[in-house]
């Protein structure tokens, strides 16, 4: 029941500040460089909790290096690798909300391979959707999960994400990405459940909703009592989603479990999440069915 995940690894440089203006400028109080983007915060969640994946992505080989730094045996990099351009992305976070600045580079071009390796789940995620599509279309036995995440809002059109939506068990937002999702596709949030089996929409410290045929079910949040950055949360949150699927939960453990580990993750500084013995103990107990 393992997962293949298709997005992006980058460098992100992070600079904290002290809130995102609407305009103007503000100083910044640091600036930090790590390995990143949707499929690199991902694979190092991923690596953490013992959850069985592939990652397809494009990035440099210095990028490429520093992720395996990271992830372990159970999370396979299945990552083309080259010295030419290649995603750059520059990030403003005042600790809860953040603008991101993406440059493609090579991800623009790239063509995913995706090779066949008995995954339950084919997981789309920032990228190029047209051949993402491709893949879909070719292993629509699958389950899909269409996860377009802020590459909604500029990267896709109604025809795309229309198709999308046909091919796919689940999809995969945050409130404002959902926004974009109805007005491109021309479709009610209601209507969008029911081309699918389940939209799961996180929503930060308030937890997730499953809209599932025009229903709705909150899942509420853990408490954080020293938030460190909400970089990468979301990713975090689909590692944990992925290890209840993948370990027969629930939908709702598996909601659950996305939300401990998005607040386990927002704990640390991006990319040194770590999970203690007591972690684990609590991710078996969600699996099981247990009390939050």
């Amino acid at each position: 029941m393992s997962v293949a995940y298709f997005g992006h690894v980058n460098l992100d440089r992070v600079l904290s500040v002290g809130f995102i203006p609407d305009e103007g400028s503000v100083p910044v109080v640091s600036v930090r460089e790590t390995v990143g983007g949707t499929a690199g915060n991902f694979a190092i969640a991923a690596s953490r909790i013992g959850l069985r994946a592939t990652v397809y992505s494009s990035c440099s080989s210095s990028v490429l290096g520093r992720l395996k730094e990271k992830v372990g045996d159970c999370v396979e990099l299945r990552v083309d690798a080259s010295d030419g351009e290649w995603p750059v992305c520059t990030i403003a976070s005042d600790g809860k909300k953040q603008v991101a600045y993406i440059y493609q580079g090579g991800m623009a071009n790239w063509a995913p391979r995706y090779s066949e390796g008995g995954e339950a789940y084919l997981h789309f995620t920032t990228g190029p959707p047209a051949e993402y599509l491709k893949i879909a279309r070719n292993w629509s036995g699958k389950a899909i999960i269409f996860d377009p995440s802020q590459e909604i809002s500029y990267g896709y059109d109604r025809d795309t994400v229309r198709e999308f939506l046909g091919l796919s068990t689940f999809v995969l937002v945050n409130r404002a990405e959902l926004a974009h999702m109805v007005r491109i596709s021309g479709m009610s949030e209601d209507e969008i459940s029911r081309e699918v089996t389940s939209v799961i929409v996180t929503e930060g410290d308030r937890g997730a909703t499953i809209l599932s045929d025009g229903r709705r079910e909150h899942i509420g949040a853990f408490p954080v009592e020293r938030p460190f950055d909400t970089v990468g949360a979301g990713d975090a949150f689909r590692a944990g989603f992925h290890l209840g699927l993948q370990r027969g939960a629930s939908l709702q453990s598996s909601v659950l479990l996305g939300n401990y580990v998005a607040s386990k993750w927002v704990s640390h500084r991006q990319g040194e999440f770590q999970v203690t013995s007591s972690d684990m103990d609590r991710i078996a107990s969600i699996l099981d069915g247990g009390a939050r």
